[in-house]
């Protein structure tokens, strides 16, 4: 397990009385719902930055579709759906 570490953040005053409504409800304390959001946020961040690195990277590798190809698969797609992409 690694060792926990303080950090301090300044959140407006509605925010906090919100998590401290929280803590409350859940039993649990303000730091462990601070721990979940701020890894949940981290996660989804990382995930974001990973995806937009990977599609540079596409990019760079010339691994890229236009947008007339993009459209036309499109299209046809939602023509065998017998969707009506105009209406």
């Amino acid at each position: 397990m690694n060792k926990p570490v303080s950090i301090g953040a300044r959140i407006p005053l509605d925010l906090d009385e919100r998590l401290i409504r929280l803590a409350e409800a859940t039993g649990r304390s303000k730091s462990w719902h601070t721990h979940q959001a701020l890894e949940r946020y981290i996660d989804e961040e990382m995930d974001f930055v990973e995806k937009v690195q990977a599609g540079l990277d596409d990019v760079k590798a010339g691994r890229v579709v236009s947008h007339e190809e993009v459209e036309r698969a499109l299209m046809e797609r939602l023509e065998r759906l017998g969707a009506h992409p105009l209406d």
